[in-house]
């Protein structure tokens, strides 16, 4: 983008006075806190998207002797639907890449560890400010004029995107590693609070008329203004995440078993139903606006979606071995989703400039097997 950026940093770590008696030998207490900027850096994927549709051709023809190489090559284009041996399409670039901010996070954090005897318990708040960042909008929604070189309501790209994160996370861990029959137990206890808002779902949220006119809709029931609904949040609240790593010592070899469990809660995504639907089992709520008494006028209407906890199961196998002053090869077996659970992942949405949102189920990856090969001089 040509510019230049500016992200400072700042960290400080605080210990208590009696860290250094008798008392910090079991009850150690360390504050933390920090102010922090961060940019983003992937600007290149939305000037590449925007490219991409110039450089489709579809060809037609009437025979297989007849290749494709050979009618992209003379460049006829069809004279209409049952023309062959022609470019039946040239593709048009639907979206129009321009100069953006780049966007960036504004972050304070601040927490406290403490230590108690063989555990370490801490508490961390991070507030991060999301701004200029990134959405989509129509030509016609942003009144821009028509370009011969894109699709004739091409998209740009803004910097009308804001969010606002909170979260808590609580961690319980030992300091010390727990020795049971000669094997070393590490243990890790995590629980995480997070809260999102941000006016769009993702960069491939598009602005649209009904955020322009304001109009009535039914959100869960309730008759609104547009701009009056909340974002789509589709994070999940609460996470527990527990990680056991367990090593011990055969021979000249270190063997290590790592678990990583994590549960993810539920929460509730909306699924819509534009005014003009006419699908019987979903139709949209409708309401007064003659003020005649009797709802009878079809609105944009979002219904919530429940997306049900996720629970996952990660699992690492590995061991390395000492071949010669310092020399150590290695290996490692990484299990993803040793469960192979079947776990909605998000309710994606489609956007349109008339239309909100349609919620589309979509899966998370299933197992997965991984294996790593090392060797260290």
């Amino acid at each position: 983008m040509g510019k230049v950026t500016f992200a400072p940093r700042f960290s400080l770590n605080y210990q208590t006075p009696w860290n250094e008696g008798n008392i910090g030998q079991h009850f150690a207490t360390q504050i933390t806190a920090g102010a922090n900027r961060y940019y983003g850096r992937n600007i290149f994927a939305y000037a590449i998207s925007g490219q991409l549709e110039s450089l489709r051709r579809d060809v037609s023809r009437s025979e297989i002797s007849k290749s494709f190489e050979e009618i992209l090559a003379e460049g006829r284009v069809c004279a209409n639907r049952n023309d062959d041996n022609c470019i039946s399409t040239i593709g048009v670039n639907t979206t129009k890449f321009s100069q953006l901010k780049v966007p960036y996070a504004d972050e304070l954090m601040i927490g406290i560890s403490q230590r108690i005897y063989d555990m370490n318990l801490g508490i961390k708040y991070i507030y991060r400010a999301g701004r200029d960042e990134i959405r989509r909008s129509s030509r016609s929604v942003s009144n821009l004029p028509t370009d011969s070189n894109y699709s004739s309501n091409y998209y740009i790209y803004t910097n009308e995107g804001i969010s606002t994160t909170n979260v808590i996370t609580l961690t319980l861990e030992n300091t010390h590693p727990l020795k049971i029959l000669g094997v070393k137990n590490h243990i890790f206890f995590a629980f995480d609070w997070t809260n999102v808002n941000r006016n769009y779902t993702d960069y491939s949220d598009t602005l649209t008329n009904q955020e322009l006119a304001n109009q009535w809709i039914s959100w869960n029931g309730q008759i609104i203004r547009y701009a009056d609904k909340p974002a789509e949040n589709f994070n999940r609240p609460y996470t527990l995440r527990l990680n056991t790593t367990h090593t011990f010592n055969v021979g000249k070899t270190k063997w290590l078993l790592n678990n990583f469990f994590r549960y993810r809660s539920s929460y509730k995504a909306m699924a819509s139903t534009l005014a003009t639907s006419t699908v019987a089992t979903r139709p949209p709520d409708k309401i007064d606006l003659d003020g005649h008494g009797i709802p009878e006028t079809p609105v944009d209407t979002f219904r919530p979606l429940d997306i049900k906890g996720a629970f996952t199961w990660d699992m690492r196998l590995g061991f390395e071995v000492d071949m010669h002053k310092g020399n150590t090869m290695y290996m490692n077996v990484d299990i993803y989703n040793v469960l192979d659970a079947k776990n909605l992942a998000i309710a994606s949405a489609a956007y349109s400039t008339t239309a909100g949102t349609t919620a589309t189920p979509v899966y998370e990856v299933g197992r997965q097997f991984w294996l790593q090969l090392g060797y260290r001089y």
